[in-house]
Protein backbone atom coordinates (compact mmCIF):
# COMPACT_ATOMS: atom_id res chain seq x y z
CA UNK A 1 0.00 0.00 0.00
CA UNK A 2 2.71 2.21 0.61
CA UNK A 3 4.44 1.64 -2.66
CA UNK A 4 1.35 2.67 -4.46
CA UNK A 5 1.01 5.81 -2.33
CA UNK A 6 4.39 6.76 -2.81
CA UNK A 7 4.00 5.87 -6.54
CA UNK A 8 1.05 8.21 -6.71
CA UNK A 9 2.74 10.84 -5.38
CA UNK A 10 5.53 10.99 -7.49
CA UNK A 11 2.60 10.60 -10.48
CA UNK A 12 1.44 13.44 -9.18
CA UNK A 13 4.73 15.54 -7.83
CA UNK A 14 5.51 19.04 -9.88
CA UNK A 15 8.24 18.49 -12.06
CA UNK A 16 11.63 20.15 -12.06
CA UNK A 17 13.27 21.24 -14.72
CA UNK A 18 17.56 22.87 -13.56
CA UNK A 19 18.67 25.91 -15.13
CA UNK A 20 15.18 27.62 -16.09
CA UNK A 21 13.22 28.45 -12.87
CA UNK A 22 10.30 30.04 -15.03
CA UNK A 23 9.59 26.98 -16.71
CA UNK A 24 9.67 25.03 -13.43
CA UNK A 25 7.29 27.71 -11.74
CA UNK A 26 5.04 27.13 -14.96
CA UNK A 27 5.15 23.74 -15.46
CA UNK A 28 4.71 23.44 -10.87
CA UNK A 29 1.55 25.66 -11.58
CA UNK A 30 -0.12 23.43 -14.50
CA UNK A 31 0.83 20.23 -12.70
CA UNK A 32 -1.45 22.20 -9.42
CA UNK A 33 -4.34 22.42 -12.27
CA UNK A 34 -4.15 19.16 -13.37
CA UNK A 35 -4.52 17.97 -9.82
CA UNK A 36 -7.24 20.05 -9.18
CA UNK A 37 -9.29 19.20 -12.64
CA UNK A 38 -8.90 15.83 -11.65
CA UNK A 39 -10.77 15.89 -8.21
CA UNK A 40 -13.41 18.14 -9.85
CA UNK A 41 -13.88 16.13 -12.60
CA UNK A 42 -14.00 12.71 -10.12
CA UNK A 43 -16.58 14.64 -7.83
CA UNK A 44 -18.65 15.42 -10.54
CA UNK A 45 -18.36 11.89 -12.24
CA UNK A 46 -19.83 11.53 -8.96
CA UNK A 47 -22.75 13.74 -9.24
CA UNK A 48 -23.68 12.48 -12.57
CA UNK A 49 -23.79 8.98 -11.79
CA UNK A 50 -26.19 10.02 -8.69
CA UNK A 51 -28.51 12.24 -10.14
CA UNK A 52 -28.44 11.22 -13.89
CA UNK A 53 -28.30 8.12 -16.27
CA UNK A 54 -26.77 9.74 -18.94
CA UNK A 55 -24.60 7.27 -20.56
CA UNK A 56 -22.86 10.06 -23.28
CA UNK A 57 -22.03 12.22 -20.40
CA UNK A 58 -20.45 10.03 -17.85
CA UNK A 59 -18.30 8.58 -20.77
CA UNK A 60 -17.43 12.15 -21.30
CA UNK A 61 -16.10 12.80 -17.92
CA UNK A 62 -14.35 9.49 -17.78
CA UNK A 63 -12.63 10.77 -21.27
CA UNK A 64 -11.20 13.71 -20.48
CA UNK A 65 -10.45 12.28 -16.88
CA UNK A 66 -8.33 9.98 -18.62
CA UNK A 67 -6.85 12.44 -20.97
CA UNK A 68 -6.17 14.65 -17.86
CA UNK A 69 -3.97 11.98 -16.35
CA UNK A 70 -2.31 11.35 -19.54
CA UNK A 71 -0.78 15.07 -19.57
CA UNK A 72 1.14 14.37 -17.00
CA UNK A 73 3.43 12.44 -19.02
CA UNK A 74 4.15 15.36 -21.80
CA UNK A 75 4.58 18.06 -18.81
CA UNK A 76 7.46 16.10 -17.34
CA UNK A 77 8.87 16.38 -20.37
CA UNK A 78 9.25 19.87 -20.86
CA UNK A 79 5.99 20.38 -23.15
CA UNK A 80 4.52 23.24 -20.51
CA UNK A 81 2.99 25.20 -23.16
CA UNK A 82 0.91 22.41 -25.63
CA UNK A 83 -0.08 21.12 -22.24
CA UNK A 84 -1.28 24.17 -20.98
CA UNK A 85 -3.29 24.34 -24.51
CA UNK A 86 -4.19 21.17 -24.43
CA UNK A 87 -6.13 21.62 -20.67
CA UNK A 88 -7.67 25.25 -21.88
CA UNK A 89 -9.44 23.40 -24.78
CA UNK A 90 -10.62 20.24 -23.06
CA UNK A 91 -12.21 22.30 -20.48
CA UNK A 92 -13.95 23.98 -22.75
CA UNK A 93 -14.87 21.17 -24.91
CA UNK A 94 -16.10 19.25 -21.74
CA UNK A 95 -18.56 22.90 -20.29
CA UNK A 96 -19.57 22.99 -23.91
CA UNK A 97 -20.91 19.26 -24.08
CA UNK A 98 -22.35 19.35 -20.89
CA UNK A 99 -24.25 22.53 -21.72
CA UNK A 100 -25.23 20.57 -24.65
CA UNK A 101 -26.43 17.65 -23.83
CA UNK A 102 -27.81 19.24 -20.16
CA UNK A 103 -30.28 21.40 -22.37
CA UNK A 104 -29.40 24.88 -20.95
CA UNK A 105 -26.52 27.69 -20.19
CA UNK A 106 -27.99 28.09 -16.31
CA UNK A 107 -26.38 25.08 -14.45
CA UNK A 108 -23.51 26.06 -12.17
CA UNK A 109 -21.26 24.79 -14.55
CA UNK A 110 -21.14 28.23 -16.46
CA UNK A 111 -18.00 29.22 -14.00
CA UNK A 112 -15.54 26.89 -15.67
CA UNK A 113 -15.79 29.30 -18.97
CA UNK A 114 -14.61 31.40 -16.78
CA UNK A 115 -12.07 29.04 -15.01
CA UNK A 116 -10.71 28.69 -18.42
CA UNK A 117 -10.14 31.87 -19.39
CA UNK A 118 -8.22 31.81 -16.12
CA UNK A 119 -6.29 28.80 -16.88
CA UNK A 120 -5.12 30.52 -20.07
CA UNK A 121 -3.97 33.56 -18.78
CA UNK A 122 -2.01 31.56 -15.46
CA UNK A 123 -0.44 29.21 -17.98
CA UNK A 124 0.16 30.34 -21.35
CA UNK A 125 0.22 34.34 -21.46
CA UNK A 126 -2.42 37.32 -21.19
CA UNK A 127 -3.36 36.77 -25.19
CA UNK A 128 -4.25 33.49 -24.80
CA UNK A 129 -6.58 34.50 -22.24
CA UNK A 130 -7.73 37.04 -24.50
CA UNK A 131 -8.62 34.81 -26.83
CA UNK A 132 -10.17 32.08 -24.22
CA UNK A 133 -12.88 34.86 -23.26
CA UNK A 134 -13.66 35.35 -26.97
CA UNK A 135 -14.50 32.27 -27.81
CA UNK A 136 -15.77 31.13 -24.43
CA UNK A 137 -18.44 34.39 -25.05
CA UNK A 138 -19.28 33.24 -28.61
CA UNK A 139 -19.75 29.94 -27.17
CA UNK A 140 -22.32 30.52 -24.56
CA UNK A 141 -24.17 33.33 -26.65
CA UNK A 142 -23.97 29.90 -29.18
CA UNK A 143 -25.83 28.06 -26.74
CA UNK A 144 -28.14 30.81 -25.45
CA UNK A 145 -29.01 31.15 -28.33
CA UNK A 146 -30.07 27.37 -29.20
CA UNK A 147 -31.79 26.92 -25.84
CA UNK A 148 -34.23 30.03 -26.48
CA UNK A 149 -35.04 28.40 -29.98
CA UNK A 150 -35.59 25.18 -28.84
CA UNK A 151 -32.55 23.65 -30.61
CA UNK A 152 -31.00 22.04 -27.57
CA UNK A 153 -32.70 18.50 -26.11
CA UNK A 154 -34.64 19.05 -23.49
CA UNK A 155 -33.60 20.00 -19.84
CA UNK A 156 -32.36 17.16 -17.75
CA UNK A 157 -33.62 17.66 -14.18
CA UNK A 158 -30.37 17.54 -12.09
CA UNK A 159 -31.05 15.82 -8.66
CA UNK A 160 -30.38 17.51 -5.38
CA UNK A 161 -26.98 15.31 -4.54
CA UNK A 162 -26.01 17.00 -8.10
CA UNK A 163 -26.05 20.42 -7.98
CA UNK A 164 -24.30 20.99 -4.50
CA UNK A 165 -21.52 18.62 -6.01
CA UNK A 166 -21.06 20.44 -8.95
CA UNK A 167 -20.92 23.58 -7.22
CA UNK A 168 -18.49 22.50 -4.68
CA UNK A 169 -16.25 21.44 -7.09
CA UNK A 170 -16.26 24.65 -9.22
CA UNK A 171 -16.02 26.18 -6.11
CA UNK A 172 -12.36 24.25 -5.45
CA UNK A 173 -11.32 25.04 -8.54
CA UNK A 174 -12.12 28.46 -8.21
CA UNK A 175 -10.34 28.37 -5.04
CA UNK A 176 -7.56 26.99 -6.15
CA UNK A 177 -7.02 29.61 -9.25
CA UNK A 178 -6.95 31.79 -7.20
CA UNK A 179 -4.63 31.14 -4.92
CA UNK A 180 -2.67 30.31 -8.17
CA UNK A 181 -3.02 33.55 -9.21
CA UNK A 182 -2.18 35.20 -6.00
CA UNK A 183 0.82 32.91 -5.44
CA UNK A 184 2.19 34.07 -9.59
CA UNK A 185 1.64 37.37 -8.27
CA UNK A 186 3.67 36.79 -5.06
CA UNK A 187 6.34 34.83 -6.73
CA UNK A 188 6.64 38.06 -9.88
CA UNK A 189 7.14 40.30 -6.60
CA UNK A 190 9.79 37.99 -4.95
CA UNK A 191 11.70 37.83 -8.71
CA UNK A 192 11.40 41.43 -8.77
CA UNK A 193 12.38 42.12 -5.52
CA UNK A 194 15.06 39.51 -6.21
CA UNK A 195 15.90 41.33 -9.11
CA UNK A 196 16.00 44.10 -7.41
CA UNK A 197 18.40 43.10 -4.70
CA UNK A 198 20.76 41.38 -7.77
CA UNK A 199 20.35 45.08 -9.75
CA UNK A 200 22.01 46.64 -6.66
CA UNK A 201 24.43 44.18 -5.95
CA UNK A 202 25.62 44.64 -9.59
CA UNK A 203 25.77 48.55 -9.52
CA UNK A 204 28.19 48.10 -6.40
CA UNK A 205 30.03 45.18 -8.63
CA UNK A 206 30.11 48.08 -11.58
CA UNK A 207 31.27 51.03 -9.03
CA UNK A 208 33.85 48.83 -8.04
CA UNK A 209 34.68 47.79 -10.95
CA UNK A 210 34.48 51.22 -12.34
CA UNK A 211 36.78 52.29 -9.42
CA UNK A 212 39.48 49.39 -10.09
CA UNK A 213 39.56 50.12 -13.53
CA UNK A 214 39.99 54.17 -12.83
CA UNK A 215 42.49 53.26 -10.57
CA UNK A 216 44.27 50.74 -13.23
CA UNK A 217 44.25 53.69 -15.81
CA UNK A 218 45.46 56.07 -13.55
CA UNK A 219 48.48 53.65 -12.72
CA UNK A 220 48.83 52.92 -16.17
CA UNK A 221 49.26 56.84 -16.87
CA UNK A 222 51.77 57.47 -13.94
CA UNK A 223 53.70 54.08 -15.33
CA UNK A 224 53.96 55.87 -18.59
CA UNK A 225 55.09 59.35 -17.12
CA UNK A 226 57.50 57.87 -15.01
CA UNK A 227 58.51 55.65 -17.88
CA UNK A 228 59.61 58.74 -20.02
CA UNK A 229 61.87 60.05 -17.78
CA UNK A 230 63.98 56.61 -17.56
CA UNK A 231 66.65 55.59 -20.07
CA UNK A 232 68.33 52.41 -18.36
CA UNK A 233 66.72 49.54 -19.80
CA UNK A 234 67.58 47.79 -15.92
CA UNK A 235 66.21 50.52 -14.37
CA UNK A 236 62.56 50.80 -16.56
CA UNK A 237 62.02 46.97 -16.11
CA UNK A 238 62.85 47.67 -12.56
CA UNK A 239 60.55 50.23 -12.18
CA UNK A 240 57.50 49.06 -14.33
CA UNK A 241 57.51 45.46 -12.10
CA UNK A 242 56.87 47.34 -8.86
CA UNK A 243 54.75 49.83 -9.99
CA UNK A 244 52.57 46.80 -11.51
CA UNK A 245 52.50 44.45 -8.48
CA UNK A 246 51.99 47.18 -5.79
CA UNK A 247 49.16 49.19 -8.21
CA UNK A 248 47.16 45.88 -8.99
CA UNK A 249 48.13 43.55 -5.83
CA UNK A 250 49.74 40.74 -7.68
CA UNK A 251 51.73 37.70 -5.84
CA UNK A 252 54.92 38.56 -8.10
CA UNK A 253 56.08 40.15 -11.41
CA UNK A 254 58.75 40.32 -13.82
CA UNK A 255 60.23 41.49 -16.95
CA UNK A 256 62.24 38.79 -18.96
CA UNK A 257 64.19 40.89 -21.77
CA UNK A 258 66.00 38.84 -24.62
CA UNK A 259 69.61 38.59 -24.82
CA UNK A 260 71.95 40.00 -28.05
CA UNK A 261 71.29 36.56 -30.00
CA UNK A 262 68.02 36.97 -29.40
CA UNK A 263 67.54 32.89 -27.74
CA UNK A 264 67.08 33.26 -24.60
CA UNK A 265 64.63 35.31 -22.55
CA UNK A 266 67.08 36.92 -19.54
CA UNK A 267 65.11 38.04 -15.94
CA UNK A 268 65.87 41.19 -16.02
CA UNK A 269 63.66 42.95 -12.99
CA UNK A 270 61.70 40.68 -10.57
CA UNK A 271 59.29 42.08 -7.69
CA UNK A 272 60.69 40.92 -3.80
CA UNK A 273 62.84 38.71 -2.41
CA UNK A 274 61.97 35.80 -5.58
CA UNK A 275 62.61 38.36 -7.79
CA UNK A 276 66.23 39.26 -6.25
CA UNK A 277 67.16 35.44 -5.96
CA UNK A 278 66.52 34.89 -9.49
CA UNK A 279 68.27 37.24 -10.60
CA UNK A 280 71.44 36.55 -8.65
CA UNK A 281 71.15 32.86 -10.11
CA UNK A 282 70.99 34.82 -13.39
CA UNK A 283 67.74 33.02 -14.26
CA UNK A 284 67.24 32.99 -17.74
CA UNK A 285 64.53 30.82 -20.04
CA UNK A 286 64.99 29.47 -23.61
CA UNK A 287 62.43 30.23 -26.34
CA UNK A 288 59.41 28.57 -25.98
CA UNK A 289 59.47 27.31 -22.83
CA UNK A 290 56.63 27.77 -20.04
CA UNK A 291 54.11 30.22 -20.22
CA UNK A 292 57.06 33.02 -20.78
CA UNK A 293 58.67 31.23 -23.52
CA UNK A 294 55.35 30.84 -25.17
CA UNK A 295 54.19 34.59 -24.95
CA UNK A 296 57.59 35.22 -26.76
CA UNK A 297 57.08 32.48 -29.33
CA UNK A 298 53.85 33.42 -30.47
CA UNK A 299 53.66 36.96 -30.21
CA UNK A 300 50.51 36.39 -28.09
CA UNK A 301 49.47 36.83 -24.61
CA UNK A 302 49.37 33.22 -22.59
CA UNK A 303 46.62 33.45 -19.63
CA UNK A 304 46.49 30.14 -17.26
CA UNK A 305 43.94 31.29 -14.58
CA UNK A 306 43.97 27.95 -12.65
CA UNK A 307 47.72 26.51 -12.84
CA UNK A 308 46.86 23.66 -11.33
CA UNK A 309 44.58 22.40 -14.79
CA UNK A 310 47.50 23.42 -16.75
CA UNK A 311 49.80 20.21 -17.39
CA UNK A 312 52.29 22.71 -19.74
CA UNK A 313 52.59 25.40 -16.11
CA UNK A 314 56.43 24.95 -15.19
CA UNK A 315 56.36 25.41 -11.07
CA UNK A 316 59.15 27.85 -9.53
CA UNK A 317 59.95 27.14 -5.63
CA UNK A 318 60.87 30.87 -4.93
CA UNK A 319 57.02 31.24 -5.85
CA UNK A 320 55.17 28.45 -3.96
CA UNK A 321 51.78 30.36 -3.81
CA UNK A 322 50.95 30.61 -7.63
CA UNK A 323 47.67 30.29 -9.01
CA UNK A 324 47.71 31.68 -11.41
CA UNK A 325 49.93 33.50 -14.78
CA UNK A 326 49.57 35.53 -17.07
CA UNK A 327 52.64 36.62 -19.70
CA UNK A 328 52.06 39.18 -22.19
CA UNK A 329 54.94 40.20 -24.96
CA UNK A 330 56.58 43.31 -25.12
CA UNK A 331 56.54 43.79 -28.94
CA UNK A 332 57.97 46.68 -30.92
CA UNK A 333 56.42 46.57 -34.67
CA UNK A 334 57.31 42.76 -35.18
CA UNK A 335 60.12 42.54 -33.25
CA UNK A 336 59.86 40.71 -29.61
CA UNK A 337 61.37 42.53 -27.00
CA UNK A 338 61.04 40.41 -24.19
CA UNK A 339 57.40 39.77 -21.86
CA UNK A 340 56.13 41.03 -18.97
CA UNK A 341 55.12 38.24 -16.68
CA UNK A 342 51.80 38.23 -13.62
CA UNK A 343 51.43 35.83 -11.36
CA UNK A 344 48.60 35.59 -8.89
CA UNK A 345 48.33 33.64 -5.29
CA UNK A 346 44.21 33.64 -6.12
CA UNK A 347 42.69 31.06 -8.69
CA UNK A 348 40.99 32.93 -11.72
CA UNK A 349 41.96 36.06 -9.92
CA UNK A 350 43.79 37.36 -13.42
CA UNK A 351 41.21 37.67 -16.42
CA UNK A 352 40.84 39.39 -19.61
CA UNK A 353 40.05 42.53 -18.46
CA UNK A 354 44.18 42.21 -16.69
CA UNK A 355 45.58 41.08 -19.97
CA UNK A 356 43.93 44.13 -21.73
CA UNK A 357 45.80 46.57 -19.16
CA UNK A 358 48.68 44.65 -19.61
CA UNK A 359 48.48 44.69 -23.08
CA UNK A 360 48.80 48.34 -23.08
CA UNK A 361 51.22 48.41 -20.14
CA UNK A 362 53.69 46.04 -22.77
CA UNK A 363 53.10 48.44 -25.43
CA UNK A 364 54.22 51.31 -23.07
CA UNK A 365 57.57 49.43 -22.19
CA UNK A 366 58.31 48.74 -25.30
CA UNK A 367 58.19 51.87 -26.67
CA UNK A 368 60.67 53.06 -23.70
CA UNK A 369 62.63 50.30 -24.25
CA UNK A 370 63.28 51.57 -27.50
CA UNK A 371 63.59 54.83 -26.81
CA UNK A 372 66.35 54.18 -23.75
CA UNK A 373 67.96 51.54 -26.38
CA UNK A 374 68.30 54.33 -28.88
CA UNK A 375 69.33 56.96 -26.12
CA UNK A 376 72.05 54.90 -25.28
CA UNK A 377 72.97 53.81 -28.99
CA UNK A 378 73.37 57.42 -30.04
CA UNK A 379 75.29 58.64 -26.53
CA UNK A 380 77.74 56.07 -27.31
CA UNK A 381 77.56 57.30 -31.14
CA UNK A 382 78.39 60.79 -30.16
CA UNK A 383 80.87 60.40 -27.60
CA UNK A 384 82.32 58.61 -30.28
CA UNK A 385 82.21 61.55 -32.49
CA UNK A 386 83.28 63.80 -29.85
CA UNK A 387 86.46 62.15 -28.33
CA UNK A 388 87.43 61.11 -32.12
CA UNK A 389 90.84 62.60 -33.17
CA UNK A 390 89.34 62.82 -36.80
CA UNK A 391 87.34 66.19 -38.17
CA UNK A 392 83.68 65.34 -37.99
CA UNK A 393 81.32 67.76 -39.44
CA UNK A 394 77.74 67.57 -40.89
CA UNK A 395 75.97 69.96 -43.07
CA UNK A 396 72.48 70.63 -44.22
CA UNK A 397 71.14 69.84 -47.94
CA UNK A 398 72.43 73.33 -48.96
CA UNK A 399 75.76 72.60 -47.61
CA UNK A 400 76.12 74.92 -45.00
CA UNK A 401 78.29 73.06 -41.67
CA UNK A 402 75.54 72.41 -39.12
CA UNK A 403 78.17 70.61 -36.41
CA UNK A 404 81.32 70.07 -35.90
CA UNK A 405 83.32 68.17 -33.80
CA UNK A 406 86.79 69.45 -31.25
CA UNK A 407 88.70 67.73 -33.39
CA UNK A 408 88.02 70.09 -36.38
CA UNK A 409 90.29 72.57 -34.65
CA UNK A 410 93.00 70.41 -34.86
CA UNK A 411 92.91 69.56 -38.87
CA UNK A 412 92.00 72.77 -39.92
CA UNK A 413 92.92 75.15 -37.70
CA UNK A 414 89.03 76.34 -37.02
CA UNK A 415 87.11 76.17 -33.89
CA UNK A 416 83.63 74.55 -34.39
CA UNK A 417 82.04 78.09 -33.42
CA UNK A 418 83.93 79.65 -36.44
CA UNK A 419 82.48 76.95 -39.12
CA UNK A 420 79.23 76.98 -37.89
CA UNK A 421 76.97 78.41 -40.49
CA UNK A 422 79.97 78.52 -43.41
CA UNK A 423 80.51 76.28 -46.50
CA UNK A 424 82.90 74.03 -46.53
CA UNK A 425 84.69 76.02 -49.42
CA UNK A 426 86.23 78.41 -46.79
CA UNK A 427 89.13 74.79 -46.38
CA UNK A 428 89.09 74.01 -49.71
CA UNK A 429 92.08 73.98 -51.89
CA UNK A 430 90.42 73.69 -55.27
CA UNK A 431 92.70 71.44 -56.18
CA UNK A 432 89.73 69.06 -56.90
CA UNK A 433 88.61 69.00 -60.54
CA UNK A 434 85.46 69.91 -61.58
CA UNK A 435 85.08 65.79 -62.98
CA UNK A 436 86.06 64.89 -59.47
CA UNK A 437 84.02 66.90 -57.96
CA UNK A 438 80.55 66.28 -60.13
CA UNK A 439 80.98 62.27 -58.86
CA UNK A 440 81.65 63.18 -55.42
CA UNK A 441 78.67 64.80 -55.38
CA UNK A 442 76.09 62.08 -57.46
CA UNK A 443 77.48 59.47 -55.19
CA UNK A 444 76.20 61.24 -52.00
CA UNK A 445 72.87 62.36 -53.71
CA UNK A 446 72.40 58.50 -54.56
CA UNK A 447 73.01 57.81 -50.86
CA UNK A 448 76.22 55.84 -50.82
CA UNK A 449 79.47 56.96 -49.40
CA UNK A 450 82.19 58.53 -51.24
CA UNK A 451 85.54 57.66 -49.74
CA UNK A 452 89.18 58.86 -51.15
CA UNK A 453 92.22 61.27 -50.61
CA UNK A 454 92.09 64.69 -51.14
CA UNK A 455 94.08 67.72 -50.75
CA UNK A 456 91.98 71.01 -48.44
CA UNK A 457 93.77 74.00 -47.10
CA UNK A 458 94.36 74.93 -43.09
CA UNK A 459 93.42 78.21 -42.10
CA UNK A 460 96.78 79.32 -41.78
CA UNK A 461 97.43 78.23 -45.58
CA UNK A 462 99.43 75.11 -46.18
CA UNK A 463 97.67 72.33 -47.45
CA UNK A 464 96.24 69.37 -45.51
CA UNK A 465 96.24 66.17 -46.88
CA UNK A 466 92.60 64.31 -45.79
CA UNK A 467 91.31 60.86 -46.35
CA UNK A 468 88.14 61.42 -46.38
CA UNK A 469 84.75 59.81 -45.86
CA UNK A 470 81.39 61.05 -47.16
CA UNK A 471 77.86 60.09 -46.59
CA UNK A 472 74.38 61.22 -46.92
CA UNK A 473 72.07 61.28 -43.67
CA UNK A 474 69.33 59.65 -44.70
CA UNK A 475 65.84 59.12 -43.06
CA UNK A 476 63.50 56.14 -42.29
CA UNK A 477 60.97 57.03 -45.06
CA UNK A 478 64.30 57.78 -47.66
CA UNK A 479 64.86 61.39 -47.81
CA UNK A 480 68.17 63.12 -47.76
CA UNK A 481 68.65 65.72 -44.68
CA UNK A 482 72.20 66.18 -44.56
CA UNK A 483 75.41 64.93 -45.14
CA UNK A 484 78.40 63.59 -42.43
CA UNK A 485 81.87 63.71 -43.24
CA UNK A 486 84.75 62.01 -41.67
CA UNK A 487 88.58 63.74 -42.42
CA UNK A 488 91.26 61.95 -41.21
CA UNK A 489 94.83 64.06 -41.43
CA UNK A 490 97.13 62.12 -43.08
CA UNK A 491 99.51 64.88 -44.06
CA UNK A 492 102.45 63.53 -42.49
CA UNK A 493 101.66 60.28 -43.25
CA UNK A 494 101.98 61.83 -46.95
CA UNK A 495 105.34 63.71 -46.02
CA UNK A 496 106.34 60.42 -45.18
CA UNK A 497 105.91 58.82 -48.53
CA UNK A 498 107.46 61.45 -50.51
CA UNK A 499 110.50 61.27 -48.43
CA UNK A 500 110.92 57.77 -48.63
CA UNK A 501 109.86 57.88 -52.77
CA UNK A 502 112.87 60.52 -53.11
CA UNK A 503 115.44 58.37 -51.11
CA UNK A 504 113.96 55.48 -53.13
CA UNK A 505 114.51 57.34 -56.66
CA UNK A 506 118.08 58.44 -55.32
CA UNK A 507 119.10 55.50 -54.34
CA UNK A 508 118.50 53.71 -57.39
CA UNK A 509 119.87 56.75 -59.31
CA UNK A 510 123.10 55.41 -57.82
CA UNK A 511 122.88 51.90 -58.05
CA UNK A 512 122.54 52.74 -61.94
CA UNK A 513 125.52 54.87 -61.83
CA UNK A 514 127.61 52.34 -60.11
CA UNK A 515 126.78 49.56 -62.89
CA UNK A 516 127.83 51.96 -65.60
CA UNK A 517 130.83 52.92 -63.99
CA UNK A 518 131.74 49.13 -63.46
CA UNK A 519 131.10 48.17 -67.11
CA UNK A 520 133.92 50.73 -68.19
CA UNK A 521 137.23 49.39 -68.91
CA UNK A 522 139.56 52.30 -68.35
CA UNK A 523 139.94 54.73 -65.76
CA UNK A 524 139.14 57.63 -68.31
CA UNK A 525 136.13 55.80 -69.37
CA UNK A 526 134.45 55.57 -65.81
CA UNK A 527 135.49 59.02 -64.92
CA UNK A 528 133.60 60.25 -68.51
CA UNK A 529 130.29 57.21 -67.45
CA UNK A 530 130.05 59.12 -63.86
CA UNK A 531 130.49 62.89 -64.85
CA UNK A 532 127.73 62.10 -67.56
CA UNK A 533 125.08 59.85 -64.93
CA UNK A 534 125.63 62.13 -62.11
CA UNK A 535 124.72 65.36 -64.69
CA UNK A 536 121.61 63.35 -65.40
CA UNK A 537 120.92 62.37 -62.18
CA UNK A 538 121.34 66.09 -60.65
CA UNK A 539 119.56 67.34 -63.90
CA UNK A 540 121.17 67.84 -66.51
CA UNK A 541 123.53 70.06 -64.16
CA UNK A 542 127.68 71.01 -65.23
CA UNK A 543 129.27 68.24 -63.63
CA UNK A 544 133.26 67.54 -63.30
CA UNK A 545 135.09 64.49 -61.82
CA UNK A 546 138.51 64.75 -60.95
CA UNK A 547 140.84 62.36 -58.97
CA UNK A 548 143.66 63.36 -57.09
CA UNK A 549 147.02 62.87 -58.54
CA UNK A 550 148.26 60.58 -56.29
CA UNK A 551 144.98 58.15 -56.03
CA UNK A 552 145.32 57.71 -60.02
CA UNK A 553 149.39 57.17 -59.85
CA UNK A 554 148.36 54.46 -57.01
CA UNK A 555 145.33 53.19 -59.12
CA UNK A 556 148.30 53.02 -62.83
CA UNK A 557 150.69 50.52 -60.25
Amino acid sequence: MNNFFNTLRMFFAPPVFKGDEEKTRTAGLINTILVALTGVLVLALIGVVAGSRLISTIIALIVVLGLLLALQIPLRRGYVKPVALSIVILLTTLVTFTFGSGGTVRAPAVVALTLASIIAGLTISRRAAYWSTGINILIFSGLAYAEIHGFLPPVSQQTSIQQPIVFGALSVMTVVLVNQALRSIQAGLDFAKQSQEELAKLNVGLEQRVAERTKALETSAEISRRLASILDPRELASEVVNQIQTAFNYYYAQIYLFDEAGENLVLTAGTGEAGQEMMKRGHALPKGRGLVGRAAETKKPVLVSDTAQDPNWLPNDLLPDTKGEAAIPIISGDKVLGVLDVQDDVTNDINSGDITLLESLAGQVAISLQNARQYLESTRFKLGIENSGDAIFATDTEGTITYANASFEKVYGYSPAEVIGKNPRIFKSGLLSSENYEAFWAGLLSKQSVTGDIVNKHKDGHLVYIAGTNSAIVTDAGEIIGFLAVHHDITEQKSNQDLIAQRAHQQEAINTIAQRIQSATTIEEAMQVAARELGHALGNRQTLVALEPETLAETKK
